[in-house]
């Protein structure tokens, strides 16, 4: 945990994470002192906190629900044969169906249940708790569902609850984050970021960083597919060569540009090995992967991957690299490149853009 945020800090963090959800725009509709928070999980609750408190403001979702129940008195339609079957009608009670206009619905109740979570883990300062539960307390009385994974997979972001989707993408990160604690029932344990789930983060964030903040030097932000350049030899042969996905691809076709960037979240970007003087230097699987991507990619009845550029991008970690190669006497480019994701957020929005320059 310490050198994760030794290169992210947590305000930052939020911001990568804003633009990987893909929702960039609502970063800032959200405020809170990240600077005094000591803990990812401490953030997370702010940010929940201040969410919840903004909902509360503006208004709590609602929408229609389809209820079924034995009452006393007529409401929406009269059920006669279950109320017959069921002799509901000798104690004077009716089954109706009607539609109820309800804020008890998934996208609220994965709040509530996000928040109870929150409440059972003990790692928050008692600042944050005493405001997990005071909002907790708030918030309209909704079903205690008992959160799962497929839960986030069935809510439904419309123009009319747009805000939520942060809200959803916030309780998902704690719901993946808060384990539950196998020696205290009840209790919860936070998952520490790994590697992996980092670079997928820093991928997705340089990726829709891009497509948003880039789309008039590069109107087209995807993920490409690229086939390599080789065929079998013998007739008949099944190819088993497997089939390049790149992290981000920018195309500019009016302007004839084209970069493939390759995303690489490592705590050391330069290795060293003894046997070659100590020498640091960029990982060679490195290399080849974005020389593959670039080579493999070209196509000569499309003249501008004929001069296609490549780059290699790290969160800096010891020292800031902006490095770069041409391949033979190509018109190809190479740059290997850092970028400081503890500086300030404008700094960081300066050097993604100063970084696809050529």
């Amino acid at each position: 945990m310490e050198g994760i945020r030794k290169y992210i800090p947590i305000q930052n963090l939020y911001y990568l994470l804003c633009y990987a959800w893909d929702l960039a725009e609502q970063r800032d509709k959200i405020k809170v002192d990240a600077e005094h928070c000591n803990t990812y999980p401490d953030l997370f609750a702010k940010l929940l906190v201040a969410g919840c408190q903004r909902l509360f403001r503006y208004g709590i979702y609602h929408e229609y629900v389809y209820v079924e129940e034995d009452r006393y008195g007529v409401k929406g339609k009269l059920n006669v044969s279950k109320t017959l079957r069921g002799n509901h009608w000798r104690e004077g009670r009716l089954h109706c169906n009607y539609d109820e206009y309800s804020h008890d619905v998934l996208i609220n109740q994965i709040i509530y249940a996000t928040l109870r979570r929150l409440m059972n883990y003990d790692g928050l300062d008692a600042a944050n708790h005493k405001a997990v539960k005071s909002v907790y307390l708030q918030f309209p009385p909704v079903s205690l569902i008992p959160l799962t994974k497929e839960d986030f997979g069935k809510v439904t972001i419309t123009r009319n609850n747009r805000f939520y989707g942060l809200l959803v993408h916030i309780c998902q990160l704690i719901f993946e984050s808060l384990l539950p604690d196998e020696h205290t029932k009840g209790k919860y344990h936070f998952l520490d970021f790994s590697k992996d789930r980092l670079n997928a983060i820093f991928e997705k964030f340089l990726f829709n960083f891009y497509k948003k903040e880039c789309r008039d030097d590069y109107p087209t932000v995807d993920r490409s597919y690229i086939d390599f350049q080789m065929s079998p030899v013998d007739e008949g042969t099944v190819s088993h060569l497997p089939t390049m996905i790149t992290d981000v691809t920018m195309t500019n076709k009016r302007m004839e540009r084209k970069i493939i960037l390759d995303a690489k979240y490592y705590v050391q970007t330069l290795v060293s090995r003894p046997e070659e003087g100590s020498k640091e230097h960029i990982r060679r699987e490195h290399i080849s992967q974005i020389m593959s991507y670039v080579l493999n990619q070209e196509d000569a009845s499309v003249p501008y991957t004929l001069s296609t550029n490549g780059i290699l991008v790290y969160p800096k970690v010891q020292k800031s690299i902006f490095d770069t190669y041409r391949y033979r006497n190509t018109d190809h480019y190479i740059r290997v490149c850092t970028v400081d994701l503890n500086e300030e957020w404008k700094e960081i929005d300066r050097r993604l853009k100063e970084i696809i320059k050529f």
